[in-house]
């Protein structure tokens, strides 16, 4: 039996080589117009945007005001060499029912990052209330978990 257990060890320490997800998991995505991006969104302190698997990877493009012959042409005047989709980083307050629609009939957009209007955004603080680690936020559920009486 003894010897048993060591076989059925040696067994899981084999096939369990367990590789590190750091790489996948924390990468610096510099926020600029014309950075290629990557799929991942990390929920504590990575900023970062995400797409469908097909579309992991990308251009971050910044939509002002304005700015829908881009969406409409699928900036192709800007990257005449690049031929894959868009990540748009664009302003809530943009959004209205015919950007929606135009959104929805382009073939080149991967993805949306919405932020707050850029009157309401403090250049000091952080985008997400995760830019700090750990998450401010991060013990709140857990409070609210141990709070529950079971009967």
């Amino acid at each position: 039996m003894f010897f048993l257990r060591y076989i059925v060890l040696y067994i899981a320490i084999t096939l369990c080589r367990g590789e590190g997800l750091s790489d996948d998991i924390y990468i610096t995505i510099p926020v600029a117009e014309g950075v290629a991006g990557y799929r991942i969104f990390n929920g504590t302190h990575q900023f970062g945007f995400h797409s469908s698997k097909a579309d992991a990877r990308g251009v971050v493009v910044m939509m002002k005001k304005g700015e829908r012959a881009g969406l409409l042409d699928c900036w192709r005047s800007r990257f005449r060499d690049y031929l894959g989709k868009y990540h748009v980083f664009l302003s809530a307050d943009m959004i209205d029912r015919s950007l929606v629609q135009d959104i929805l009939a382009s073939n080149c957009i991967a993805g949306l990052m919405i932020v707050d209007p850029e009157s309401k955004v403090d250049p000091t603080e952080a985008l997400s209330h995760d830019g700090a680690c750990p998450n401010p936020k991060s013990g709140e559920e857990f409070l609210l978990v141990t709070q529950v009486v079971l009967f």
